[in-house]
C-alpha cells in the first residue's frame, strides 16, 4: 500500500500527482463534453472561476493538451485574453510569491485584467467553476454565453439554474461527476495486479472520466432528464457486492 500511494508524491507538470489528479479529473470532464460537443479540442474556448489547486491544476491540463483556456478569475481579479487565444498558463502558475494563495498574477501576464465577475461575461465553448459554490444561479443562468458548464466546486451551480441551462441546451455536469478525479485516481492506483505507473494512475482518471460524462450526456438526452438526474439514475443502477475488492482493472 504504501510503495503505491508514493506514486502520488511523483512530479507531475508544476505539482505532484497527488496534488493535481482531481484538477487533472476535472480537465478530463472537461473534454469528454467537448468530445460530446464534437468540438475539436485545438478550436475549444475554456473560462475557469477559481485559480486554486483544482482551478490552476485544471488549466495546465487543458493548456498541455491544446485547449484554449482564455479567461480565469480568482477572488480579486480576472485575466481575459484579448485575441481569443490561450493565456499563458504556465507562466500563471504557482511560484514562490504566489504559491498556495489561489491568486493568479497580477502583472506580466497577456490579457486584460478585470473585476472577477467579467468571468461570467465571456463567450466560450466550456465554463469551469472550481473555487466556490453558488457560482451560476438564477441570477446569470440565462444569459452566460456557453455550451457547456463542468463543475469542479462543490454546489457551484445551484438546481434551479441547472434546470434553467437545461431548458436552454447548455450541458451541465454536475459537481459529484466533475469532482471524482480524486476518487477515480485510487481506482488506478489500487485496481491493478500490477503496480501501474504515476502516468497509467492520470491515463486511468482521464478514460474513465471520459467515458462517464458521455454516458451521462447521452442518458440525459436519451431520457429527457437533466444530467444530475441522469447522473444519479446511473449511480442507483449499480449492483453493490460488499465482499468485492474496492478496486477494479484499469480502464481500457
Amino acid at each position: 500500500f504504501l510503495k503505491r500511494y508514493r506514486l502520488l508524491k511523483q512530479p507531475f507538470g508544476h505539482a505532484t500527482v497527488g496534488r493535481v489528479r482531481a484538477g487533472f479529473g476535472l480537465a478530463a470532464a472537461c473534454q469528454g463534453a467537448l468530445e460530446f460537443l464534437n468540438i475539436p479540442p485545438q478550436e475549444a474556448t475554456v473560462a475557469i472561476q477559481g485559480f486554486g489547486g483544482l482551478g490552476s491544476a485544471a488549466a495546465y491540463t487543458l493548456h498541455e493538451a491544446g485547449i484554449k483556456v482564455i479567461a480565469v478569475s480568482d477572488e480579486k481579479k480576472s485575466l481575459i485574453s484579448t485575441n481569443n487565444q490561450s493565456l499563458d498558463i504556465k507562466a500563471m502558475l504557482p511560484t514562490t510569491t504566489n504559491c498556495g494563495t489561489g491568486l493568479i498574477p497580477s502583472s506580466g501576464i497577456n490579457g486584460r485584467y478585470g473585476d472577477p465577475s467579467e468571468i461570467y461575461d465571456v463567450k466560450c465553448d466550456v465554463f469551469i467553476p472550481a473555487a466556490i459554490e453558488n457560482v451560476i444561479t438564477a441570477d446569470n443562468a440565462a444569459s452566460i454565453p456557453i455550451k457547456a458548464v463542468v463543475t469542479g466546486a462543490n454546489l457551484a451551480v445551484t438546481h434551479e439554474a441547472e434546470k434553467m441551462l437545461n431548458d436552454r441546451g447548455v450541458i451541465t455536469i454536475p459537481d459529484f461527476v466533475a469532482g471524482c478525479g480524486g476518487s477515480l485516481s485510487m481506482d488506478g492506483l489500487f485496481g491493478p495486479e500490477i503496480e501501474p505507473s504515476a502516468q497509467e494512475v492520470l491515463n486511468h482518471v482521464n478514460k474513465k472520466m471520459r467515458r462517464i460524462v458521455k454516458k451521462v450526456i447521452k442518458r440525459s438526452q436519451q431520457d429527457g432528464v437533466t444530467t444530475r438526474e441522469a447522473a444519479l439514475s446511473i449511480c442507483s443502477e449499480v449492483s453493490i457486492y460488499p465482499e468485492a475488492r474496492p478496486y477494479g482493472p484499469l480502464a481500457e
